[in-house]
């Protein structure tokens, strides 16, 4: 059994376009297996120089490419 307040985090994409991509967030209490807290963000790719959004290179995104939820 986990020690007592043992968390565990969890981080994946769920989608990417052009210039942004979704995020999914979850919080698990190890001991239980209960969810704490589920977030989405949605994060933008900027150029440093403009500092608008711009299209992410085609590495990146493949780098990066939703794949299935890992199991927690």
């Amino acid at each position: 059994m986990p020690p007592p307040g043992c968390i565990l985090v969890a981080t994946w994409p769920t989608r990417m376009s052009k210039a942004t991509a979704l995020r999914r967030h979850q919080i698990i209490r190890r001991a239980d297996g209960i969810t704490l807290a589920r977030a989405l963000t949605t994060w933008v790719f900027i150029d440093s120089e403009t500092v608008r959004p711009r299209r992410m290179p085609e590495p990146l995104i493949r780098a990066f490419n939703p794949r299935e939820r890992p199991s927690c």
